[in-house]
């Protein structure tokens, strides 16, 4: 009896452990689902975001096109320039115009800024101006330090003249209204957090543009990385994190709550098995001998399961007088 019961108590044991360990699971499952449906979410809107800054650093921000086109049409007419590049010098965000024929800076603007800078070789500025000509691409690079001190984003475009290099056009813009137009405040508003970088085309490292307030380890963040030529990298994730604290912790809650509900049903599913056992042995057994009444004694020999060759032998004992010698003698001596 004390290994039935034995038995029965590992048997419970084991079955609650597999109770448990199925609610982890689903847990665990529930967990993941909600941090896939986060970063469904999350690389959605950070497509949105990498098309609408790649539009407006290579379109609005920029402000080369009108020049490059126009020195196109006519590279050697360069008289109208000085008055253009003034023109965009009154607008509170533009720093600097600049023009390079060939290798050789021609015109920089603000002449009182950076004239200095007039004559020289494309080897003494910043590697983007030579990076433009290589690949005869456009160019963005910063936020970089220019020589009046003005933290900016210089925008370059290459001067094609009948199919070939023939310079570049570029213009500063200072780095806060780049940065206030590329509209990452509104990931804040979403409720992200950000981090705007890029690598250096000159020693690969990485120079961080813009990161929201509170940044954190964007290592587990949802990334896409875009071509400027240099390459770019927008990184988000919730401030909350991809599941909340609050979520998970009414995730462990249910999950703790179906396995209690679990164990709970095993166990009293084994006491009404254990009570329906006693019932069935007190049905087939005698309360005072603990020996098998005439229903259990014909059930158990029907389990028996005799063939029609083997032998059977029954012995039947009476004794006289035994239910009155019995109660004449007490209940002890029963």
């Amino acid at each position: 009896m004390r290994r039935a019961g034995w038995r029965g108590g590992f048997g419970f044991a084991m079955l609650s452990l597999a109770a448990v360990a199925l609610c982890a699971v689903l847990g665990v499952s529930a967990y993941n689902e909600v941090k896939d449906i986060r970063r469904v979410d999350a690389d959605s809107l950070l497509a949105s975001f990498q098309q609408t800054i790649e539009l407006k650093l290579k379109g609005s921000l920029g402000e080369t096109g009108d020049l490059t086109a126009a020195l196109e049409v006519d590279p050697d007419d360069e008289s109208w320039l000085p008055a253009a590049a003034g023109a965009l010098l009154e607008r509170d965000e533009v720093v600097g115009v600049l023009y390079v024929v060939g290798d050789t800076m021609r015109y920089a603007f603000p002449e009182s800024d950076f004239g200095d800078m007039a004559g020289r070789d494309l080897t003494q500025f910043t590697y983007v101006f030579t990076l433009a000509k290589w690949i005869d691409g456009f160019v963005v690079e910063g936020p970089v330090t220019l020589a009046n001190g003005e933290e900016s984003f210089v925008f370059l475009e290459p001067v094609d003249v009948d199919g070939a290099y023939h310079g570049e056009v570029a213009v500063a813009l200072k780095a806060d209204y780049v940065i206030e137009q590329l509209g990452l405040s509104q990931l804040e508003q979403d409720g992200y957090l950000y981090e705007l970088w890029a690598v250096s085309p000159q020693d690969g490292r990485k120079d961080v543009i813009a990161v929201s307030d509170g940044g954190r380890d964007f290592s587990h963040a949802a990334k896409a990385s875009f071509d400027m030529p240099t390459e770019w990298t927008l990184s988000i994730m919730p401030a909350d994190g991809w599941v909340p604290g609050p979520w998970t912790a009414a995730i462990v809650a249910v999950a703790t709550a179906i396995a209690l509900l679990l164990v709970g049903c095993l166990f009293m599913g084994m006491r009404a098995r254990r009570a329906s056992r006693r019932v069935d042995q007190a049905r087939r057994t005698d309360q005072e001998t603990g020996m098998y009444n005439f229903g259990g004694f014909v059930e158990a020999l029907g389990k028996e399961r005799l063939g029609p060759d083997s032998p059977l032998t029954l012995i039947c004992v009476t004794v006289d007088d035994f239910e009155e010698t019995s109660f004449a003698m007490g209940w002890d001596a029963r």
